[in-house]
């Protein structure tokens, strides 16, 4: 399996399939993540209100979070919901990444950026937030690809759908 090489000014790089990138905190609220995407038109989908103003949404613990996306072709077959995805990515130690990273890819790449990649969208695996009628809700950032024309971050409950042929990636966090 070869190695790809990303171009200079690239700010993400692929090797053997797998994507990689560093996304910085500025510790941001989720209230002030809200009003910093309604500045820039972003559209915020679902239950996104709801997981920035929960009282559990907190911002990333270090700076600098190391973060890998795997393709939705990464995985086999049978591997269709995201526990078992989550249980793949811990037998590489790989871990949860802080729901904060969701947004700070979405502030990080631009549409074309994530389509560069091979994606539609990213489903960022942090630990669910439970809405109103018990769903559990995972952040995701969207393309234009995805969304037919607007940046997108959307919650939604991914728990149970099956991902087969979606062009998806799922974020994980390098341990430190």
């Amino acid at each position: 399996m070869g190695i790809n090489v990303a171009p200079a000014n690239r700010r993400w790089r692929e090797q053997n399939g797998v994507i990689y990138f560093s996304v910085e905190s500025d510790r941001a609220t989720g209230t002030e993540w809200i009003e910093r995407f309604k500045r820039r038109g972003l559209e915020l989908k679902g239950y996104v209100r709801d997981v920035l103003r929960s009282r559990d949404f907190r911002h990333a613990s270090s700076e600098v979070t190391n973060v890998v996306v795997f393709r939705r072709d990464f995985f086999q077959y049978n591997e269709e919901h995201l526990q078992e995805i989550r249980a793949l990515a811990s037998e590489r130690k790989l871990i949860a990444p802080n729901a904060e990273v969701a947004c700070l890819i979405r502030e990080q790449f631009s549409d074309e950026e994530i389509e560069e990649m091979g994606l539609a969208f990213v489903i960022v695996m942090h630990e669910p937030f439970v809405d109103f009628l018990g769903r559990p809700n995972i952040l995701t950032v969207g393309s234009r690809f995805s969304t037919h024309d607007s940046r997108l971050l959307e919650a939604g409950d991914y728990e149970q759908k099956d991902l087969l042929g979606v062009q998806c990636g799922f974020a994980f966090q390098f341990p430190r």
